[in-house]
Order: structure tokens, then C-alpha cells, then sequence
């Protein structure tokens, strides 16, 4: 773990901004807050996905895309997986805490294009499974499920010390902080439930209410859904 280095002397507790993070030289594309608000997971067009605890300003882990920088983050309600969409045009899913896991959950294909948002269902979840949800600069909504227990496993197991040659994308590598990209033969690969065209263009936006969906695309369109029910997932976007 490393500890941040605040910009210039001691501040005051009243002084504004009480921290400053220098976290890369790659521009920051998204942040996201975990449901007890005690970490945040920031993402960067360097690839990294960086875990921050916020309290101690102490980052924990760097978590590396498969190639090409991350567009947006997301925790799941219990704060055991981060997901993360970026411009290799797929899902990443991240166990954050669990020892006996390896990092990397599974990667989600379906798209066609960058993904620009995503966001958890906080109605979607049952037992240890979990919902979300996904749109993108290719026009679609994307729904996923996925639970441990479901996930096929990889075609070949490899050490988490394998990583993929080249430019790690950050300033740092492999250690105790920054973990290795996985290779693909190393990775299981989950598919949407529902993959569906929802708007012409990119979609940019993505949010959830208790009964409603509300999506917004570059042309300035904003669509606003009924929530389904599961078994009426696949029609209730037509």
C-alpha cells in the first residue's frame, strides 16, 4: 500500500481542498464511491483502475483493463465487485477482497463499441447473484447477471504472476499495488442476458430509479423506461 503525498505544507482542517492526489499523468475519467463511502475506485484513460482508501488517503490496489483506458465504474451494494467499462470495448469484473479469488472475475463481451456507463441494478439482485446494466457509444442497453457459482471456468488456467507483454499504461509495475493484466486464455467470458438498441446514437448516460430506467444519447434524447420484470426483459425495450 502506498500512502498519497498532499501538495505543498500541513493544511488546516478548514482550508479548502483539504487534499490534493496525484494519481497518474493520464486524465481521470470516472469515479465511483463504495456503498459505506469508505473507498472509491477512480478510473483513467492510462487503463488503471486505481482503489483508493479514501479515510487514510492510502491506494490499495491498481487494477489494469486489458488494453486502452477505462470510461466508467461501478460497485456493487454489498462492496465485493467493482465493474468497469472502457474503450477495449468490454466489461471487467473485479473481486476486490476475496483472497481466494484471482482479481478478475470475468469479462464481459457485447458490445461493439466503447462503453460509456454502468451501473447496478438495485433492484436486480438475488441471493449471490448479481444485475447490471450497460450502454455504450454503439447505442445499446446491455443486461448482465452473473454469479461465482455460474462463471465457466477459463480454457487454461495461468499463475496471477502471467501478464501481458508491453506497456503497462501506468507508472508503476507489477507489485503488491499494481496487478498484472490477465491474459484472455486465463479469464472466463460472460454474455449478456439482453443485448438491445435502445437509441441512434452513443448513449452517454445511464440511471436507475426504484420503478424506472432513464437513458440520455449525444443527440440530446433522453428516454425514460418501465422498469421490467425479469422474464420480460427481452421485449420490454422493443
Amino acid at each position: 500500500m502506498r500512502r498519497f503525498e498532499v501538495a505543498g505544507a500541513a493544511l488546516k482542517p478548514k482550508s479548502n481542498p483539504v487534499a490534493f492526489w496525484r494519481l497518474g499523468c493520464k486524465p481521470i475519467t470516472c469515479m465511483a464511491f463504495s456503498p459505506d463511502g469508505c473507498r472509491v475506485a477512480i478510473g483513467s484513460e492510462d487503463g488503471g483502475l486505481r482503489i483508493v482508501d479514501y479515510l487514510n488517503e492510502i491506494l490499495e490496489d491498481v487494477y489494469l483493463s486489458y488494453y486502452a483506458g477505462i470510461t466508467c465504474c461501478a460497485w456493487s451494494d454489498d462492496g465485493k465487485y467493482v465493474v468497469a467499462g472502457g474503450k477495449d470495448d468490454l466489461i471487467t469484473i473485479w473481486s476486490l477482497y476475496d483472497q481466494q479469488q484471482q482479481a478478475v472475475v470475468a469479462r464481459c463481451q457485447g458490445h461493439e463499441s466503447w462503453v460509456r456507463d454502468i451501473a447496478f441494478d438495485p433492484m436486480g439482485r438475488e441471493e449471490d447473484t448479481y444485475r447490471f446494466m450497460s450502454v455504450g457509444d454503439d447505442g445499446k442497453l446491455l443486461v448482465w447477471d452473473f454469479s461465482m457459482a455460474a462463471l465457466h471456468r477459463p480454457r487454461r488456467t495461468m499463475p496471477n504472476r502471467v501478464h501481458l507483454k508491453g506497456c503497462l499504461g501506468v507508472d508503476d509495475e507489477p507489485s503488491e499495488v499494481v496487478h498484472p493484466r490477465m491474459p484472455s486464455a486465463a479469464v472466463p467470458v460472460l454474455q449478456p442476458l439482453v443485448a438491445v438498441a435502445i437509441h441512434d446514437s452513443a448513449i452517454c448516460s445511464l440511471q436507475f430509479s426504484r420503478d424506472l430506467l432513464v437513458t440520455a444519447c449525444r443527440k440530446g434524447v433522453i428516454k425514460v423506461w418501465k422498469r421490467p420484470a425479469a422474464f420480460e426483459l427481452s421485449a420490454a425495450f422493443i
